[in-house]
């Protein structure tokens, strides 16, 4: 029992350093505390895989695309299916808030964290390694 109770700790021990992975590489907190500035823009495609797959591509330009895709299987044995959509806008970002203005009018706003320790050497505001949106993250794709 005794090493049962063991095997069951050394269970739990991995799946928190996996959970924490990103702060125990870097020897601390990987999230940036510091806001980004008024106006500042990003750079890159950053993707969120944890159900379907959620994309964002942001541009120095201030525009933005947001796009999503999932499949799987109708319960029942009605077959399989494939949905997909892409809309687009401009951003505006300001120290912790992502505002979202789609072309449809809907303006949407977002708490935005940057993580980068684990993209070394460079640390970059423009092209983070990767962001957190309403506390989902999402990983840059592109180098």
């Amino acid at each position: 029992m005794k090493k049962r109770n063991q095997s069951s700790i050394l269970s739990l021990l991995i799946v928190a350093a996996v959970l924490f992975g990103m702060a125990l590489k870097c020897g601390g907190s990987a999230e940036s505390r510091d806001g980004f500035p008024d106006g500042h823009k990003l750079d890159g495609r950053y993707i969120n895989t944890n159900q379907g797959i959620q994309s964002f591509t942001f541009s120095t330009d201030g525009t933005f695309q947001k796009s999503g895709a999932s499949s799987g299987s109708i319960p029942g044995g009605n077959g399989d299916y494939v949905s997909g959509s892409t809309i687009s806008g401009t951003y505006h970002l300001d120290d912790h808030t992502l505002t979202l203005k789609y072309e449809d009018g809907k303006k949407e706003e977002r708490e935005i964290e940057i993580f980068n320790c684990c993209k070394q050497p460079d640390y970059s505001q423009q092209t983070p390694a990767q962001i957190k949106l309403n506390h989902v993250l999402f990983t840059n794709v592109e180098d």
